[in-house]
């Protein structure tokens, strides 16, 4: 009986604070992450259990992009995932190791691999020398700037205390940091996280714990081992050259990275159509691509897609947000390769002429080791009748795929 009459106690006060932490939570939520807590160009992110010094090139209002190094041995983060952004890793010198699931794959310079989001990974380096990771300044190479925050964040937690890497403090920090910055660990499955964050969240918060902390934020002044690790960055660095894409030893790999960055020239053009910008949308065209349009314009050079898609995002497609996915990509040779792909534009009240989904057919090139869209036919389907048995198979397949595609 005084066992029974304990464990209600406890779980009363368990409940109590629980309680407690929802109140708190919901009548003081936090504000917004003041701008002076995000990092700027030039200012040095270290971590020093990772081993990792980022510094910061070039930022915007959504993005930024960052140099990364890897000092000898750097055991990096654990192995992690994100749900709503890719990360792409373009080696500049050294030797990359990359899980990507359950596999390591070795990248060396003048390689690269795009990670997609969902995707568990976790770059390190077991060499004896310094890996640079640092890709061209174009969209696929960013990273949300709210991501960079929380690299900052992170690391000054982590580094702060020992305590702070495990157990209670990094789940209870985590259940903050989390779905805030889209950062998840690998295991439990991620459904499973979201339920804890949940619920250790209210607790988080009644126990002190935040979103992002004013002594984390970045600093003028650096500390001895940033100062050092900017100086060392500012040392000229030789770009290596952008012909392989990934270590020659895997051949499977070798086609899967083929795929992804085909699949990063349709999100390109798509962050491009939503950010309004007919530069970003043509990026992944080649010099001379040959673009034809759901009306049955055609258009030829990269220069004019853009002036193109400029004029239209800012006139008759103003305001719309369009989204994709890639239903297949066929390799007609190791260079050459053709894609389907389904675009949808969101519903808008004012615009009741957009239809429900186009479908494009689009010939993807590689030259120089880097892929470019060569053609790209985009169309809106219509109805008829159907023509007989394999027509209406043909259909079915259809459906069901668009269906995937919705879902």
């Amino acid at each position: 009986m005084n066992s029974l009459r304990i464990v209600l106690i406890v779980t009363g006060f368990i409940a109590l604070a629980w309680s407690a932490g929802c109140i708190v939570d919901h009548v003081k939520p936090e504000p917004p992450a003041p701008e002076s807590y995000y990092p700027a160009a030039g200012q040095v992110i270290h971590s020093r259990a990772e081993g990792f010094t980022s510094r910061v090139i070039q930022t915007d209002r959504e993005r930024t992009w960052l140099e990364l190094r890897l000092a000898p041995h750097a055991s990096g983060p654990p192995p992690h995932l994100h749900t709503g952004f890719a990360e792409h890793f373009y080696v500049e010198k050294g030797s990359l190791s990359l899980r990507v699931g359950k596999k390591v794959m070795v990248l060396h310079a003048g390689e690269e691999f795009r990670v997609p989001p969902g995707v568990v990974h976790q770059p390190f380096n077991p060499t004896d020398e310094e890996v640079i990771v640092r890709g061209p300044l174009t969209v696929e190479y960013a990273l949300p700037r709210s991501f960079v925050l929380f690299l900052c964040q992170i690391y000054g937690f982590i580094d702060e205390s020992p305590a702070h890497a495990k157990p209670p403090a990094v789940v209870l920090q985590m259940a903050l940091f989390g779905p805030r910055y889209d950062a998840w660990m690998a295991s439990p499955p991620l459904a499973v996280q979201r339920m804890q964050t949940t619920l250790l969240r209210p607790v988080a918060r009644l126990l002190g714990y935040h979103s992002y902390y004013e002594r984390f934020a970045p600093t003028p002044e650096s500390s001895p081992e940033s100062a050092a690790a900017a100086a060392a960055i500012d040392e000229p660095v030789e770009m290596a050259p952008m012909n392989k894409l990934v270590s020659k030893g895997d051949e499977n790999m070798t086609h899967t990275h083929d795929e992804e960055q085909i699949r990063g020239l349709v999100a390109t053009f798509i962050d491009g159509w939503n950010s309004g910008d007919g530069k970003i949308c043509a990026r992944p065209f080649a010099h001379d691509a040959d673009f034809t349009a759901v009306t049955g314009q055609r258009v030829e050079g990269q220069e004019t897609i853009a002036k193109a898609h400029d004029e239209i995002l800012s006139t008759v497609f103003l305001g719309t947000r369009n989204s994709a996915v890639v239903n297949d990509i066929n390799f007609l040779r190791p260079d050459v390769a053709a894609a389907d792909v389904t675009f949808r534009i969101a519903p808008m009240p004012d615009k009741p002429w957009l239809p429900a989904y186009t479908t494009a057919g689009l010939i993807a090139t590689k030259e120089s080791g880097r892929w470019k869209i060569a053609v790209f036919r985009n169309m809106v389907p219509f109805a008829r009748p159907v023509a007989g048995s394999l027509d209406r198979e043909l259909l079915n397949r259809r459906e069901v795929a668009l269906k995937h595609t919705h879902a």
